[in-house]
């Protein structure tokens, strides 16, 4: 697992490392890199200070029942003729390091408990990279005003695409996996239910 993040960071950087240089190559000029540098800021690192602070709402708000998180029948058949089955291991997991929970692996099966924070844990990712999807894109509206059209094609429009992709993937991932979480923690519930009732008797 260790060499598949070292690739995906390494491709990521390498294609943000890439778009520079060509920007750089056909305009050397100071300004392309502060431009740059303003694109950067705008598309991705604005990108972590919304997500941080969606991060913020009440956990109420990650309810998995809610119609906001539900995950469509069609989903599930698009995610896997994109092949979704032999890279969802493969791509880097960072809720360990950013909420403390990690969504890789499923510790406690057998714990309602966790497996419904699993759920939570599950529908924030899932918000937090759609509306960094949305905002890449709406970004531009932002850039629109204040930076040179010619680097609208150059910066902004191959950054997006980068942020938008790694956003994308881990978005199908977590869509992808949750059906299968909500019906584990179904079972286990039922299950907890069941075994209180016997008890009771």
């Amino acid at each position: 697992m260790r060499k598949y993040n070292i690739i995906y960071w390494s491709l990521i950087g390498f294609c943000i490392i890439l778009i520079l240089s060509l920007n750089m190559i056909f305009c050397p000029t100071v300004s392309t890199l502060l431009w740059f540098l303003l694109a950067f800021g705008v598309v991705v690192v604005a990108t972590f200070l919304i997500a941080f602070l969606a991060s913020l709402l009440p956990i109420k708000f990650y309810d998995p029942d809610k119609k906001i998180f539900h995950v469509f029948k069609f989903e599930k058949k698009l995610y896997e003729k994109l092949g979704i089955k032999k890279w969802k291991d493969k791509i880097p997991e960072l809720g360990k390091q950013l909420s403390g929970f990690d969504k890789h692996t499923i510790a406690e099966p057998d714990n309602p408990e966790y497996v419904h924070k699993f759920l939570v844990e599950n529908c924030k990712g899932d918000f937090l990279h759609a509306i960094s999807i949305v905002y890449s894109i709406l970004s531009l509206f932002i850039l629109l005003f204040i930076m040179p059209y010619p680097f609208i094609l150059t910066m902004w429009l191959p950054i997006a695409f980068v942020a938008i992709f790694i956003h994308s993937l881990s978005y199908m991932i977590l869509r992808y996996t949750r059906p299968k979480l909500m019906v584990l923690h179904k079972r286990l519930t039922r299950n907890k239910q069941e075994e209180n009732i016997y008890e009771n008797k």
